[in-house]
């Protein structure tokens, strides 16, 4: 089985380095599955608040748009 390099964008592979064991962990599982053409688990990852700081919102539309730059 062949298995698809994975590219972080920005600093996306040093926020997860911050990421507690436990939830690092559980993400790289998840992008494992992914990159050997598995669905990941839904909900596997918890929100704990209903709130979205502002800071994240911003950092996922930049995040977006430079990956929209990259794939035109």
């Amino acid at each position: 089985m062949m298995i698809k390099p994975a590219e972080f964008l920005g600093d996306s592979i040093e926020a997860l380095r911050t990421f507690p064991d436990n939830a690092r962990h559980d993400a790289g599982f998840q992008l494992d599955k992914i990159q050997r053409g598995e669905e990941p688990a839904i909900g596997s990852l918890q929100k704990k608040t209903q709130e979205t700081s502002e800071k994240a919102i911003k950092l996922a539309k930049k995040r977006f748009k430079d990956l929209m730059k990259e794939q035109s």
